[in-house]
């Protein structure tokens, strides 16, 4: 939100964030902005004993996140 105050709107790539308005990227998970649909994407890979992916999407301004789990 700091970013789009300043900016006027939602940063196409988060390599636009730090490090004025995070300090670093994180490996993992990694983020996705699609603008087009409003939504905030993340996926993760899980190891054993639960191996699969993960992938949670929010609609942003929202707080909630939606997970679904894939083998």
């Amino acid at each position: 939100e700091a970013y789009k105050k300043d900016h006027g709107r939602y940063p196409t790539s988060l390599y636009e964030l730090p490090p004025k308005y995070i300090a670093n990227l994180p490996d993992e998970p990694t983020l996705r902005l699609d603008e087009y649909s409003g939504t905030m994407r993340f996926a993760y890979s899980r190891e054993w004993p639960h191996p699969g992916r993960v992938v949670c999407v929010a609609v942003l301004g929202a707080h909630d996140w939606k997970c679904d789990e894939y083998k």
